[in-house]
């Protein structure tokens, strides 16, 4: 069909369309905020910016926008539903609370398919340093999770079957 593009190469010859290359895919979901306190809210909503921009530096996975994964903010559906929605492998959330002095922030790293938490971490910081210290809470956060994407990601590619035990020879 011409009008939309699908017309056959000349001499009529079918050519193979090239094997898309399937990357694991991760949203950051914004992170709930169990406090009054609006400067927690600002905070909690870098935290998940900044966990966002330093995942996408990490070579192999691919990261859905923060607009998209944004848009499930203050409703009420489960890891296997963004999953589907945004077509993700895996889901990190977390939440930010004040308790005293401290804030304490609480990620997760879930295959999101399952609902299976894979990793889970907490980092405190006084009131007074969160906010300077987000960058380096973030690192925190990101340090813990790359490897366990990367375990993750292994463990995934263990469980498939392979369709072509050539290809798998060669490899």
């Amino acid at each position: 069909n011409v009008s939309q593009g699908n017309a056959p190469p000349p001499g009529g010859i079918q050519l193979p369309r090239a094997a898309a290359v399937v990357k694991p895919t991760i949203a950051v979901l914004p992170f709930n905020v169990l406090s009054d306190d609006p400067h927690i809210n600002f905070l909690a909503d870098g935290l998940a910016e900044d966990v966002i921009a330093l995942l996408a530096r990490v070579p192999g996975f691919l990261l859905i926008s923060r607009a998209s994964s944004f848009a499930f903010r203050g409703h009420d559906v489960t890891v296997p539903e963004v999953a589907r929605q945004l077509g993700v492998r895996f889901v990190v959330e977390g939440s930010v609370r004040l308790t005293n002095e401290t804030v304490r922030i609480s990620t997760q790293l879930i295959d999101a398919a399952s609902g299976h938490v894979l990793w889970s971490g907490r980092f405190d910081r006084r009131r007074d340093e969160a906010v300077d210290l987000q960058e380096d809470i973030a690192r925190g956060i990101i340090s813990e999770l790359e490897p366990e994407l990367t375990r993750a990601e292994i463990a995934h590619i263990r469980r498939q079957r392979p369709e072509n035990l050539n290809a798998w020879a060669h490899y």
